[in-house]
């Protein structure tokens, strides 16, 4: 502390203490500055103009009719869900992936026009492997929804809502429990890309949130230094599993409890154990009965197999993949909202990874926290999700890998917290200047956000 007081002699006193106060209070900060933004994204955003939106909505209505797993059927795969979902979407697809179409009335009119019937056994294979776990609370809305007769579209709007809710609530818990990698974290719940997942239809809110509880989690332990109790055990066991089920390419976060348990003792490998089962399973599962190839440019079987007869042809894929799509890695971690098509200012991405930057330096002020096992989850799940892509969603012959969007790094970041190595000296001098550059992100991100969805959707350009 006294190194801390040290290096801000500099700073006017109350200067000083309106900054240690941001940072005490920053999972109520975040609620107050959350809470509205995700609410008026969520809104703001055309129906079905989220990622996949139609085929996650097509999920949850399954579920929410009693379809808990979805199977294969006439070379694809899914179950019976309303067709509603499609005849309230197709109005909107020609938005899609057209930056130079704007919504209008006529779109939005046909769209709302579609309300709740009957089931019909439906295709969504890019969906149907998900479980059911993190669609609760959508399918709670939808039940409401049908319920209280809502159209389709104000059914979408409220499983919007209730998922940023949901979302939200756990982002400010994980920033509680928080200690070294608070405002690391806190920075990746500002992104314009997270915003967007929260307030979606989509699954990955909460699995962004859920997987930001689990790192706060470990890093509570490791700082206090101490075992996790039972309850802990559990709930990072459980968060880490759902999480992993969601996307079985984070199998490696399955390792996150080794990191906080002392001594590696028989609790910390009787965790890794449970978690590795429960999503073994489910993998095993999926591959099995439900996963099916996307298109017929596609043949995970024939990669796999080329892959084990000749791993080496890997390396230059995945050295080509990364100067090809680096840029699209970095633009579309940072926000890339809508399907994809809709970019924020340019300098607000150069802004962006400045203060991601500065916040993840300011982690060093943190105790030792077995940073080579955080590194090596890290390495593993990001080699694991390109390695899918490569999979399932790369043609044979193409000499890089498709299909890969910077938001599946998202959660991952988290993990990157995690291996950033002690240095007490440094982060004391960081971690004041990490809360103003976090304060001005926050600021200026909700403007950027609705500015670049109002011009690409509404105005004429």
């Amino acid at each position: 502390m006294k190194k801390l007081q040290q290096a801000y002699i500099w700073l006017p006193d109350m200067a000083a203490r309106t900054i240690d106060r941001i940072a005490m209070v920053l999972p109520l900060f975040y609620l107050a500055w959350g809470l509205p933004l995700l609410l008026v994204v969520a809104v703001v955003t055309p129906p079905w103009q989220n990622p996949d939106e139609a085929a996650h909505m097509l999920r949850i209505s399954q579920i929410a009719h009693g379809g808990l797993l979805s199977y294969r059927f006439d070379h694809s795969a899914g179950g019976f869900a309303d067709p509603a979902v499609i005849e309230s979407a197709t109005p909107m697809s020609p938005v899609i992936h057209r930056p130079e179409n704007r919504v209008s009335l006529g779109m939005l009119a046909g769209a709302g026009a579609a309300q709740w019937g009957t089931t019909a056994e439906l295709s969504f294979p890019a969906i149907a492997q998900y479980p059911p776990i993190l669609y609760a609370p959508a399918v709670l809305a939808v039940e409401a929804g049908r319920v209280m007769q809502l159209s389709v579209v104000h059914t979408l709007m409220a499983v919007r809502m209730v998922n940023a809710l949901v979302a939200t609530l756990i982002a400010a818990v994980s920033l509680y429990y928080a200690r070294s990698t608070r405002l690391a974290l806190a920075a990746l719940l500002v992104l314009p890309m997270t915003v967007a997942m929260f307030a979606s239809a989509a699954q990955d809110g909460l699995m962004i949130a859920l997987t930001l509880f689990v790192v706060a989690g470990v890093d509570r332990l490791v700082t206090e230094e101490r075992d996790p109790t039972l309850g802990e055990v559990v709930a990072i066991g459980v968060a880490t599993a759902a999480v992993i089920m969601a996307r079985p390419p984070y199998l490696p976060l399955a390792a996150l409890p080794l990191i906080c348990m002392r001594g590696l003792h028989r609790r910390a490998w009787l965790s890794f154990a449970g978690i590795f089962a429960v999503s073994a399973v489910w993998i095993g599962y999926t591959l099995s009965s439900v996963s099916v190839p996307l298109q017929s440019a596609f043949d995970p079987k024939a990669q796999l197999l080329f892959f084990l007869h000749q791993p080496w042809t890997f390396i230059p894929i995945l050295i080509n993949t990364f100067v090809l799509m680096h840029s699209n890695y970095l633009v579309s971690f940072i926000g890339v909202l809508g399907w994809l098509d809709t970019f924020l200012a340019p300098s607000y991405y150069e802004i962006a990874w400045y203060v991601l930057l500065l916040t993840f330096a300011s982690v060093t002020i943190g105790p030792a926290r077995r940073t080579w096992l955080s590194l090596l989850i890290w390495f593993a799940a990001v080699g694991a999700v390109l390695f899918a892509g490569y999979l399932s969603w790369t043609p044979a012959g193409v000499d890089h890998i498709e299909g890969v969007q910077g938001r599946y790094f998202l959660p991952l970041a988290a993990i990157l917290a995690m291996a950033v190595p002690t240095w007490r000296s440094v982060g004391a001098v960081l971690w004041r200047p990490a809360v103003v550059a976090l304060v001005g992100l926050a600021t200026i991100t909700p403007m950027m956000i609705v500015q670049a969805l109002v011009l690409r959707f509404y105005l004429v350009p």
